[in-house]
């Protein structure tokens, strides 16, 4: 029983973190306000962004100015982002880990988690970002997660996480205006919308809002954006291998019970021949021994579907702390215990069935000699 409860309890485990995990990333996403799109564009007036707002469907609508840059004390590669100062972002907000938000718009700097981590940056450090012939030396208050680097892709040729050679700065949007020589001007605005399909249409095909529309260089559905579509990837293929690990453990522990019941059923050879000899139905000695089956199943499962709870939390926590997810969304699910819980009985009666009717199907005598095969130091 105990190798059916480990199967049974690891089932249920990965298909539950599964979808904790989904639901961990969908909380994160909103509560720090992911965007549903990101509208890239030559730098345009602070206006544009009013006008967005106003396109129907649209339920916010905010401003941002990106710059590319290279981060000089670690020669990674850098994005410069310019946020408002005053407020946290409505949009893709950002959740401070250590130190605090910007305070002022001067030489000030939030850097992101992973990168942070990877080079040992915390608050009160220096970091030089350096963007065409523009060298700035931003003093680091605070280090952040954001939605948009919750797995860190900073190119899409990386086939895998550029924590230490990608690093996200958020720095003051006024600051970086006036160091490019922006002053007012955006080009990235981000979007929530009610229906983003219906709204991507509108800005793309329909060119709404002109000025918008007319300054595009592309559009970013949320799937699209890099990190999302990585972590979407990541998380994809941890539902396929979950998948197959669940019907290979749980064969494993139906062969097992197959060989459980086989054993038993062996050891009552005699006993079976006995009562066939006396008339007993086929039927009745097959119902017998998949009763027996199921209760010693239901014990199996029962005490699997505990240890499957407490195995699924540690995933859930180990995953989402590998990947930096600062909300955690565990609840047991129903439908996935019930769905594992029938799987697993599914194939243990299935297992179980085959000597039970191999014995019932036997005769007499054939029943009484059964117990030869499996017990040692008996002979027919």
């Amino acid at each position: 029983m105990s190798l059916l409860a480990i199967a049974s309890g690891f089932a249920i485990a990965v298909t539950q973190s599964s979808a904790n995990l989904h639901r961990s990333i969908d909380r994160t996403y909103e509560e720090l306000s992911l965007c549903d799109l990101s509208v890239h564009t030559v730098p345009v007036s602070a206006d544009s962004v009013r006008e967005v707002s106003a396109v129907e469907g649209v339920r916010c609508a905010e401003g941002r100015l990106l710059r590319e840059s290279r981060l000089v004390d670690t020669g990674a590669m850098g994005l410069l982002i310019g946020i408002d100062h005053r407020r946290h972002p409505l949009i893709n907000d950002v959740r401070v880990v250590r130190g605090s938000f910007l305070s002022s718009g001067g030489l000030e700097a939030l850097v992101e988690e992973h990168y942070a981590d990877s080079h040992g940056i915390g608050p009160g450090d220096t970091i030089v970002t350096m963007t065409g012939g523009m060298t700035l030396t931003l003093r680091v208050v605070g280090v952040v997660l954001s939605p948009e680097y919750l797995y860190v892709m900073g190119d899409p040729a990386h086939l895998f996480p550029d924590e230490s050679s990608f690093g996200a700065i958020f720095v003051p949007l006024t600051l970086l205006q006036n160091a490019l020589d922006l002053e007012g001007r955006v080009n990235n605005i981000l979007i929530l919308a009610d229906e983003p399909g219906e709204v991507y249409d509108r800005i793309v095909h329909d060119g709404e809002p002109p000025d918008v529309a007319g300054n595009i260089v592309r559009v970013d559905r949320r799937g699209d954006i890099w990190s999302v579509w990585a972590l979407e990837n990541d998380i994809h293929g941890f539902d396929e291998l979950n998948a197959l690990v669940t019907t290979l453990v749980l064969i494993i522990g139906g062969s097992a019970m197959g060989i459980t019941m086989a054993r038993i059923v062996a050891s009552h050879g005699r006993e079976i021949g006995i009562l066939m000899a006396m008339g007993a139905p086929a039927g009745g000695i097959v119902t017998y021994y998949l009763l027996t089956a199921l209760v010693i199943g239901l014990m199996g499962v029962a005490v699997g579907a505990f240890l499957g709870l407490a195995l699924s939390w540690w995933i859930v926590q180990y995953y989402s702390s590998a990947l930096n997810v600062p909300v955690i969304a565990f609840r047991p699910d129903a439908a996935v215990y019930a769905q594992n819980i029938l799987y697993a009985m599914a194939v243990i009666m299935a297992a179980s069935a085959v000597p039970a009717v191999r014995a019932a199907r036997s005769r007499p005598h054939e029943a009484i000699r059964l117990v030869t095969a499996d017990s040692p130091g008996i002979s027919g």
